[in-house]
């Protein structure tokens, strides 16, 4: 846990960096900062206020707490979703695409549940298309 956090909260002022972070960034931080998300959001701020001090304007202070909060709401808006159930598995990919199982196949999966998250991909099919797309096959 401890090291997530440390591991991970400059990554919102990373995000903070654009006027709006675009969905792919922001499904990215919650992918990887998994259930401590929130606490690493918080740790950021207190980052920022200890270690920028001066340096930073009461602008870029104000800026980086609105992410912060913009994603602190994302986060317990996804915690009260229902999981999102992976279209295609690896035996699909050994199965359908005559793949042999290789480390391309988490290449694959985290490919498709990116899109499949932010809407592009929708159905098994187009998660097959995408897949065999990666893999070129």
């Amino acid at each position: 846990m401890v090291e997530d956090m440390v591991r991970w909260h400059l990554r919102p002022g990373y995000l903070g960096d654009f006027k709006v972070p675009s969905e792919r960034a922001v499904f990215r931080y919650f992918r990887d900062a998994k259930d401590e998300a929130a606490s690493i959001l918080l740790l950021s701020i207190a980052d920022q206020r200890a270690t920028r001090g001066p340096l930073s304007t009461t602008e870029d202070l104000h800026h980086h707490v609105k992410t912060c909060k913009m994603l602190i709401e994302k986060f317990f808006e996804k915690k009260s979703e229902k999981p999102v159930v992976r279209l295609i598995t690896g035996h699909d990919l050994i199965k359908k695409l005559k793949l042999k199982p290789s480390p391309l196949f988490a290449q694959i999966l985290r490919e498709v549940e990116e899109k499949q998250a932010l809407g592009k991909v929708t159905n098994r099919a187009e998660a097959l298309a995408l897949a065999k797309k990666i893999a070129k096959v």
